[in-house]
């Protein structure tokens, strides 16, 4: 993936049935993917301050580790890697 900002609605990647489809192309399928980790470890605490989620940052030639937080006013997931500058939100998960 690109360094950047992603705004991302996760229904988009998903399926009728709330899968990643496997048709999906493989570019599309390993952001989807790198999404819905960061939302399954995200959510495993709701908490309101960023966190080390322990996952490597997606972004060509970064190494960094995914920081992660959840927005209680809008649902939203907001991450970001510090080491390269990557960050989006996650919404409608």
């Amino acid at each position: 993936m690109r360094k950047g900002t992603y705004v991302t609605d996760i229904t988009h990647f998903l399926d009728e049935t709330g899968n990643i489809p496997v048709s999906l192309p493989k570019p599309a399928s390993r952001l989807a993917s790198f999404f819905a980790i960061i939302i399954d470890e995200t959510t495993r605490t709701a908490s309101e301050v960023f966190n080390d989620i322990e996952l490597t940052c997606a972004a060509e030639d970064c190494t960094g580790s995914i920081l992660s937080r959840f927005e209680s006013e809008t649902d939203d997931i907001i991450w970001n890697c510090p080491d390269c500058g990557s960050n989006g939100v996650i919404r409608n998960w």
